[in-house]
This record gives C-alpha cells, structure tokens and sequence, in this order.
C-alpha cells in the first residue's frame, strides 16, 4: 500500500471514530459484570491515595497509557502534540499509533526497546500469549472485544456494498475485554499487561487493574478533546484519574497494591 493510500486510510479512521453514529460496539466488555465490595470504613484520606506506579521503570502518577490512536497523516499532527502535552503534563504514558507508515516509507529502524504487542479490539488469548512472550515479547495490550470496533471502522471505508456487508458478518468478533484480561493475567503470571478497549471512565480503570492489567489504556475518548487542546486532553483525563481514586476510596486501598487484591463481586462468577 503506497505512503499516500496509508494515509488517506489513517485519516478515514480519524474521521470516521469521531463520528459515533457510524461506529458501534462489538458487544460488550464485561467489565460490568464486576463491582468492588464496599468498604464503609475505608480510613483515608482521599486527596493521600498514591496512585503512582513503574512501567518498564518509567515512574508515572497514574497507570494511565493514552493507546494508540494516529500516526502518519498531517492533521495527526496537531493530535500528537496536544496527546503528548498532556501526558507530560499528568505523568501518564503515551503510545505512538501505527508505524506503518515509518516502516514502509524507508525510515531506519532497529529495536533495542522492550517489544509491546497490541491487539485492536478482538482480544488475545492466553495460549497465544504464551507464543508471543516464547518469541522474546515484552508486554502485550490485551485490547480485547467491546471497545472500538474496527470491523465496523472498515465496514464505513468498503467501497462496495458486498464488502460492507462481508466485514460486518464478524461485527461481534472477538473475546471480551474483562475475559480476556483475566485469562491472561491468570495464565501468565509475571508478563506485564496492558489493559485496553472500552475503559468507559475510572471505574473500569480500577476493574482493569484488580483483573490483571499493569497500565490500562483509553484512546477515542479523549480523541475530540485532543482535536482542540492538550488542555481539554488534560481536563478529561483529569476526571478519569479523580474517579479512579474515588473507587480506591470506596474500597479502602491507600494505593494501587490493594485495588489488585480487593474483593470484587460477579452475579456470574464466584468472588475474586
């Protein structure tokens, strides 16, 4: 695919996840079949609760990773910046988007980094895991189901009726993002997990991390206030990380080490 036709792609996918009404989710995370067990007397202090942590020994104030959204096309530009302004700003971490582009166009590249394989929504299992790390991965983004579906994303882009039809047989694809983070966590002990894909708010941020993820990633909510300001980026993040504490509140953890061992509630599983 020329350099020209990837980003004319890249900017379809812009245009096309911010408007929602030409999206829809692949059905559900299952997040919400989780809740925290209340804890009424949690005896803290809400503005104390450290949420700090260590990602491949980058210290960050929140396990937040602004995912993956653009790369390539110039009006990514403005995007970017304002994206990495904000995470500058908040300590948070920050994923480029595709590399595609970079890798085609002729760009010199060698990795001596942690490897980071990302799923885009359908979910990775654990026995797939279990390939990835065996071929030297470092960390994986799970980015299971329920989030951003981009069969639909591709289903918007066909240029005939029969391919939209064709890409939409597997709009439901996939292995939810709650099962599949706590497969893998349970499956493979030790490897560092990125949980993505349909993190509503810092509720889900919380279940994420009491089901395995290490950083826990959100992308097209912050996408349109990433169009204006890294303020509005800021602003938006600013919530996630305040209801994240509140949860930590609500459950008596002082930092991130309880939320991963707090007890959580599903009608459809025995108590984690």
């Amino acid at each position: 695919m020329a350099g020209d036709e990837l980003a004319a792609r890249k900017n379809d996918h812009l245009d096309i996840v911010l408007d929602p009404s030409r999206t829809k989710r692949n059905g559900s995370t299952g997040f919400a079949a989780f809740a925290f067990e209340h804890c009424a007397l949690p005896e803290l202090h809400l503005q104390q609760i450290n949420l700090g942590t260590t990602f491949l020994g980058c210290p960050l104030r929140a396990p937040l990773l602004i995912s993956s959204m653009t790369g390539g096309p110039a009006q990514a530009a403005t995007i970017n910046r304002h994206l990495a302004e904000a995470a500058q700003a908040l300590g948070i971490a920050l994923g480029v988007g595709s590399q595609r582009i970079a890798l085609e166009t002729g760009t010199d590249h060698g990795l001596g980094v942690p490897l980071v394989v990302k799923e885009v929504g359908a979910g990775i299992s654990a026995a797939m895991v279990r390939h990835l790390v065996a071929a030297s991965v470092t960390v994986i983004d799970v980015a299971g189901a329920g989030g951003t579906n981009w069969v639909t994303v591709e289903a918007q882009r066909a240029r005939t009726p029969a391919q939209k039809q064709a890409a939409l047989a597997f709009a439901d694809w996939g292995i939810p993002a709650a099962e599949a983070l706590r497969e893998v966590h349970q499956a493979c002990l030790g490897t560092p997990l990125i949980a993505s894909d349909g993190i509503r708010d810092g509720v889900d941020l919380a279940k994420a991390i009491r089901l395995g993820g290490d950083l826990v990633g959100q992308a097209p909510a912050a996408l349109p206030g990433a169009l204006r300001s890294s303020k509005a980026v800021i602003e938006h993040f600013n919530v996630i990380i305040e209801q994240l504490r509140i949860d930590c509140f609500r459950t008596g953890s002082a930092d991130l080490t309880a939320p991963r061992q707090a007890r959580v509630r599903s009608p459809a599983q025995p108590p984690l």
